[in-house]
């Protein structure tokens, strides 16, 4: 079950111990072990919260947010997501995703998905991809001087549309 305690202690507990390990001659090996066991958290929560929370809420809740847009409104969002999206080939390839989507074609991906969909598009990001996302989350003003069990709570309500959005 989702426990933010624990997931915090997890959070605390991997960045102690990735910045722990040297490999002196070996630096690449040990960021590369840094960026894994990183990703491999923040995909862990990402599930967890999937797990958690009412699936068909948080579809509907983004299904609203992107009804409530406006066609420019949209675009501008798209555009980057699109930035996010192409460095994730998987994704772009199973979902048919392109420069130019249409606002009426992402409602109709968005309606099909199912949370296994959301738990295998959280496995298939490229460590880099979700890392750079979430140190980019991270850096927002919003975020400073907040604990971080509310900065996590931030980041996964604006990642998946909870409530409240």
């Amino acid at each position: 079950m989702f426990d933010m305690k624990n997931i915090i202690l997890t959070v605390i507990l991997t960045f102690f111990c990735s910045s722990m390990i040297a490999f002196p001659d070996k630096q690449s090996t040990a960021d590369q072990f840094k960026a894994k066991t990183i990703s491999l958290l923040l995909k862990s929560c990402a599930k967890a919260y999937l797990m958690k929370e009412d699936f068909q809420a948080l579809k509907n809740n983004n299904i609203k947010a992107i009804n409530r847009m406006t066609k420019p409104q949209f675009e501008a969002d798209y555009v980057q997501t699109w930035a996010v999206l192409q460095k994730c080939p998987d994704l772009v390839t199973k979902y048919r995703l392109r420069q130019n989507l249409t606002k009426k074609e992402a409602l109709k991906i968005v309606g099909r998905l199912t949370r296994q969909d959301c738990m295998d598009a959280v496995d298939s990001m490229p460590d880099k991809v979700l890392i750079d996302l979430f140190n980019d989350s991270m850096n927002k003003s919003e975020m400073q001087g907040k604990p971080l069990n509310e900065q996590i709570s931030i980041i996964m309500k604006k990642g998946f549309g909870a409530k409240g959005n």
